[in-house]
């Protein structure tokens, strides 16, 4: 039907590549069914505020629902202004499925309402946002190129391989925002810096240009993150801690510690969220309470709490903190509560840091264990 619709080429002298549009900043909505401590919360976040998304009428954003190809789509060319104007459109997304068809996108619902109303899974996603970013790869190779291009990390960022991007699961609404704003941020950009999506070429990319992604790779420093300071007896090779002696505790580890003193000292439950963290929440008439520990595979712990200057929350950051054999002093209770982002200090040969900060958030990371000498 849409092949009757327009011949791809009749737009190609305007259809270069779709370029980000201004958008205007609307009040972001919140929802209950993704608090501060959800994995996509400023994904979601940002995405309301965007206009991209909305929740249903009872409030809730329901983050696991599955996605259909038609909306993923829809919501990723909306974020760059796409969709070309239709007068005779039959279907709500004819205007989405015209515009990906001019730039080679490789959809299944082109031609197929059905398709279009069928869940996308995260392999046809890989493909698509490839072509985004103006190369052509399908399968394990569109996977291979957003895990090259920082585009995706999969279910465990510690171990960011193919395997675990996992492919053949369907899309989640949470997850399709996280991918769009993925690619608003990290994806190719024009000579004004403004984020473009671009045509998919016709011919394949050749797949040799892609690393191998089989076999687990280190994950490449954030730029945005402050560095890590540099204390004696600490080996940091690309920001990455490379030589230190500690113990690694998982997170199921630390739940298994401290989950009954945090239930019975300040009646937080532990759980642990799509991405592995172990987080400890509470929730009252008046306030959301919530700790978090995470285990990163360059060395780096994280002890996250919010409020930071909940005196609940301040006890239960000590008890995690003290698990790790860091002795709970002053200079660190300050640190929850008055550290600015970046200020660090090395106590009982333990570094210390606040590496996040909000107004009422705190992020610290610690490098645990006896530093070499």
């Amino acid at each position: 039907m849409m092949k009757k619709l327009m011949k791809r080429g009749i737009l190609a002298a305007a259809v270069v590549a779709l370029v980000s549009l201004p958008f205007q900043q609307v009040f972001a909505k919140t929802f209950d069914d993704v608090p501060e401590r959800h994995w996509a919360y400023e994904s979601v976040e940002w995405g309301s505020e965007r206009g991209l998304i909305e929740g249903y009428p009872d409030g809730l954003f329901k983050p696991s629902r599955i996605v259909t190809e038609a909306e993923f789509l829809a919501m990723l060319l909306r974020a760059y202004g796409g969709g070309i104007e239709m007068t005779d459109k039959v279907h709500w997304a004819d205007p989405y499925y015209a515009q990906s068809y001019e730039q080679n996108y490789p959809t299944l619902g082109l031609n197929n309402h059905e398709l279009r109303s069928s869940p996308i899974n995260r392999m046809r996603v890989a493909e698509i946002i490839a072509g985004t970013q103006g190369v052509n790869y399908e399968g394990r190779n569109a996977i291979r190129f957003l895990l090259q291009e920082g585009l995706a990390q999969g279910s465990n960022s510690n171990e960011v391989i193919v395997d675990n991007y996992g492919g053949d699961q369907f899309l989640t609404r949470a997850e399709s925002v996280q991918f769009i704003q993925n690619v608003w941020t990290k994806g190719v950009r024009d000579d004004n810096g403004n984020p473009i999506l671009l045509p998919r070429p016709e011919e394949p990319n050749d797949p040799d240009d892609l690393e191998d992604w089989t076999d687990p790779q280190p994950t490449p420093p954030d730029p945005n993150e402050p560095p890590i300071e540099e204390v004696e007896g600490v080996v940091i090779e690309d920001g990455v801690v490379v030589d230190l002696d500690f113990d690694r505790m998982s997170p199921d580890d630390m739940a298994d510690a401290v989950s009954e003193r945090l239930f019975n000292d300040f009646n937080f439950v532990y759980e642990e969220n799509s991405r592995g963290t172990i987080v400890a929440g509470f929730k009252d008439d008046t306030k959301t309470l919530d700790v978090s520990y995470q285990r990163f595979a360059n060395g780096m712990t994280h002890v996250t709490g919010n409020p930071r200057n909940d005196e609940r929350v301040v006890g239960a950051m000590k008890i995690m903190i003290q698990e790790l054999g860091v002795p709970f002093t002053e200079e660190i209770e300050n640190l929850i509560k008055e550290g600015k982002e970046g200020e660090s200090t090395q106590i009982a040969n333990v570094l210390i840091g606040v590496q996040g900060v909000s107004t009422t958030g705190v992020n610290i990371v610690v490098l645990e264990g006896k530093l070499k000498k």
